[in-house]
């Protein structure tokens, strides 16, 4: 049998979950996330939205939400 190659844990780890009754936008937002680094990097994320769409509406109220967000970035084996 051939030998799998096992992926090396992450040397970063990032999270955060945001929770709220009721959330609403005045404008709605321009929001964007990116992870940049030097040297070179890999990375993996995951995110997630409960009764939150990706395009909110102005001025419309959502209730119990909850947001969550995380990052694992595994740097160069060389750097």
């Amino acid at each position: 049998m051939g030998q799998q190659r096992r992926e090396r844990p992450a040397d970063i780890e990032l999270g955060a979950t945001v929770r709220a009754d009721k959330l609403r936008f005045d404008e709605v937002p321009d929001v964007e996330s990116d992870v940049h680094g030097e040297p070179g990097y890999e990375s993996e994320s995951g995110k997630e939205r409960r009764n939150l769409p990706r395009e909110v509406k102005q001025g419309k109220t959502y209730r119990r939400v909850r947001v969550w967000r995380e990052e694992h970035i595994r740097l160069d084996e060389e750097a």
